[in-house]
């Protein structure tokens, strides 16, 4: 290959590198990073912390640590100021259908 035709092809591959590292990768992260803060924060209330401890994953190693032992604590009993325990709650959506049942 001559070296102009090459030069072009590499600026071609460039074009390309450049469109996904300036805009699908972006655009990726945002999609995944957003729906996992809200389930993280929803697990934390469930253990009774604030949504703002998830911040202490910002410490090296240590922080890591403490998330994962805080995500992996078992619920709270009863409610606490975000809500009811979603394991204690009543059983009344597997009644639904209960009454069709007994009829037939």
């Amino acid at each position: 290959m001559s070296r102009s035709v090459e030069e072009e092809r590499n600026k071609g591959i460039m074009v390309i590198f450049s469109v996904l590292a300036w805009g699908i990768i972006p655009l990726y992260s945002l999609a995944v990073f957003i729906p996992n803060l809200v389930v993280v924060v929803r697990r934390l209330h469930y253990t009774g912390k604030s949504g703002w401890y998830y911040l202490i994953g910002l410490i090296p190693l240590l922080g890591a640590i403490l998330l994962i032992i805080a995500l992996v604590t078992d619920s709270q009993t009863g409610s606490n100021q975000w809500g009811p325990n979603p394991k204690e709650t009543d059983d009344s959506i597997n009644e639904i259908g209960n009454d069709l049942i007994e009829r037939y």
